[in-house]
């Protein structure tokens, strides 16, 4: 953009010809001297310098609408990577307060039928693998809010939004 209207200025100084004011005292050979004052004005019959300020024009305003598409791009960009970070930050909660949360204790429990005879092995090896694929579901859970968490980061040009900013 600064440099769409650096042209522009540029050729917009060259647009109108050069006025030359001259003077001095000069000598003649033939023993005349004097003072003498003179203007020179071109008058341009064929300029092309207007197309030269219109090409400049035109580079200007081709600046300012890129910058505004870029502007609407990088809004969008961190508006939809927000909207995506939330949605997964709230899934995320969703999955570890509800459905994760009691596993823990399903575990235990198992332990201690199996130990009491309640329970056959076959049982308490299905609540251990029942176990394991929610750490495993857990661990996942978090490596996509932390993959959502710095896209964000990215959308927004590298600072921490204060509101989210502990959220991972």
């Amino acid at each position: 953009m600064a440099a769409a209207e650096a042209s522009l200025r540029h050729r917009s100084t060259f647009r109108y010809p050069d006025v030359t004011v001259t003077g001095g005292y000069k000598r003649q050979s033939d023993g005349f001297d004097g003072f003498f004052l003179g203007a020179s004005l071109p008058v341009p019959v064929f300029d092309q310098r207007d197309g030269d300020v219109e090409a400049a024009e035109a580079r200007v305003r081709t600046a300012t609408t890129q910058l505004a598409l870029t502007q609407r791009t990088v809004a969008n960009d961190v508006r939809r990577t927000f909207s995506t970070y939330l949605s997964v930050s709230k899934r995320v909660a969703l999955i570890r307060d509800q459905l994760l949360s009691g596993l823990d204790d399903l575990l235990r429990i198992a332990r201690v039928s199996y130990g009491e005879g309640e329970m056959s092995l076959l049982e308490l090896l299905d609540a251990a693998d029942a176990y394991r694929e929610s750490q495993i579901a857990i661990s996942d859970l978090t490596s996509e809010i932390w993959v959502r968490y710095y896209d964000l980061e990215r959308a927004i040009g590298g600072f921490a939004l204060t509101s989210v900013e502990n959220q991972p």
